[in-house]
């Protein structure tokens, strides 16, 4: 019996105007009313995502929220935030080392501010969505002095799937290492993932992976859809993450959330 369900936002939840459809919003409204434990995982910031959460007034709806692709954790019901291993700042000197030639930038973010080593439309798009104040540092390895939940580079489509596969493949194992978006490549602590962020939260209130539904689209997903009991790609999901879903949701744009949760919860 799925007790707890959670979901990734963008290409998720939020349709293609970064908005939550009036169906998807009826569909949490049913699930509280159920008694299921709500909670959402992105690659944002939890600060990014509570504001989406008001400003889209489902707030008292959400349980907990998982940002940065796991590396943090707030946890409404308790009201407290759940601390997650960061990614320390040699590692993050070290993968702006294995970039500082290629057509990349690398990218921290802190408060309201994103620090980048140099400018692409890329990290631009990165700072417009979550409305960050985008700070050009070109000595960005020198001022790294501190851990951070993740370390962002971005650039071009095809050009990140090159470096995907001859670069970044071979140094995974110090990482956690995932693409988030077509533009998007993200670093985070070894073993830290929506997936394990997940199973933390199940941990500390006594719930096991059998009771969670999870949904996602892209490969910062991967690890929470294989944790979850139920796992749910959208049609619009890359094939890996379909390849281990249970159940294939209707597109992102086409309330696919909604039509899960009706499906399985209001029968």
């Amino acid at each position: 019996m799925t007790k707890i369900v959670v979901t990734d936002l963008d290409g998720t939840l939020l349709n293609e105007k970064s908005e939550i459809s009036q169906e998807n919003y009826e569909a949490i409204k049913k699930l509280k009313e159920k008694g299921i434990i709500f909670g959402i995982a992105s690659g944002r910031a939890v600060g990014v995502i509570n504001q989406i959460i008001k400003d889209h007034q489902i707030m008292e709806m959400v349980d907990f929220l998982i940002g940065f692709n796991g590396a943090e954790i707030y946890d409404f019901r308790e009201k407290v935030a759940i601390t997650i291993p960061q990614l320390q700042k040699d590692m993050i000197k070290n993968i702006i080392d294995i970039f500082s030639e290629l057509d990349v930038v690398c990218a921290v973010h802190e408060g309201a501010e994103l620090y980048a080593n140099k400018w692409n439309p890329s990290i631009q798009v990165e700072a417009n969505l979550n409305k960050y104040k985008l700070i050009i540092k070109e000595n960005l390895k020198e001022f790294i002095q501190k851990d951070y939940p993740k370390l962002m580079i971005t650039g071009e489509q095809e050009y990140l799937t090159m470096i995907e596969n001859n670069i970044i493949s071979s140094i995974k194992g110090e990482y956690n290492a995932f693409r988030s978006h077509q533009n998007f490549y993200e670093f985070v602590a070894k073993n830290v993932s929506k997936g394990s962020a997940i199973e933390k939260y199940c941990q500390i209130h006594g719930f096991q992976a059998e009771e969670v539904m999870a949904f996602g689209d892209n490969l910062n997903d991967y690890e929470m859809i294989q944790y979850a009991g139920v796992g749910v790609a959208m049609d619009n999901a890359v094939e890996p993450l379909k390849s281990i879903a249970q159940i294939i949701a209707r597109h992102h744009a086409d309330h696919g959330f909604a039509q899960v949760i009706e499906d399985r919860f209001m029968v």
